[in-house]
């Protein structure tokens, strides 16, 4: 049976935020940055629980393809191999190519349209909510770094996956187009990968390890930054 996602709880970012804020003295640029990192938190709330509930929703109802199958339909799919045409030249090199993935998960080619039934749009809507807490979670840490001894708050997964698989495709990455989501890992962004590359090229351990580690690293640097803001 399959592992339901939790809804990870921003409550305590959002407690430790604002009482940094209330410490702390601040001018009137510093609190218009006070206003979108708010906004930034509601919208990364909403977000994370949308991406955990379509997860869960989209699970139970899947045949979830072994990685054997995944290849056997990218090999028969001349339109795919065409858009990426490293992958194309491996597997003509390879005559016994393999794929890598970091669990049992459903996968499809980002750059096609999903079929158009109530479980293609679930994964549409699963893939755009992903991107997007992504992109949230990047403003938002940028518009903390503004602010008084929030300077180092970083969130290196969430850099890693909105900076090299999102907004720039990576140069070695095979299957550039593609998107996965699991019952452990979550979704993942671009998480296929050659046998050959499954560890040189950027990787996304997904949405669970991601959002769990942001909530660490936000927690960590509001915690610091409080005793300088309260003195």
């Amino acid at each position: 049976m399959p592992n339901k996602l939790l809804h990870v709880d921003y409550s305590q970012v959002v407690s430790l935020f604002d009482k940094y804020v209330r410490s702390s003295t601040l001018d009137q640029r510093q609190k218009d940055f006070v206003q979108a990192a708010r906004a930034d938190l509601q919208r990364l709330d909403f977000l994370s629980k949308s991406v955990v509930d379509t997860t869960n929703l989209l699970i139970p109802i899947l045949p979830l393809p072994s990685p054997e199958q995944i290849m056997e339909t990218i090999r028969a799919d001349p339109e795919f191999r065409k858009k990426n045409p490293e992958l194309d030249a491996w597997l003509i090199a390879n005559p016994n190519p393999r794929l890598v993935q970091s669990s049992t998960t459903a996968a499809r080619s980002s750059d096609q349209p999903a079929q158009d039934t109530e479980t293609g749009r679930l994964e549409m809507r699963l893939e755009a909510d992903t991107r997007a807490f992504y992109t949230t979670a990047h403003t938002l840490i940028s518009t903390l770094r503004k602010l008084p001894n929030l300077e180092q708050c970083s969130c290196a997964p969430i850099n890693d996956v909105r900076s090299q698989l999102i907004e720039h495709r990576p140069a070695q990455s095979v299957i550039q187009e593609t998107f996965q989501y699991g019952d452990v890992t979550g979704p993942q962004i671009k998480g296929l990968r050659r046998s050959d590359q499954a560890k040189t090229t950027p990787r996304d351990a997904g949405f669970v390890h991601n959002s769990q580690a942001l909530m660490r690293d936000l927690t960590a640097a509001l915690r610091r930054a409080l005793p300088v803001a309260g003195e």
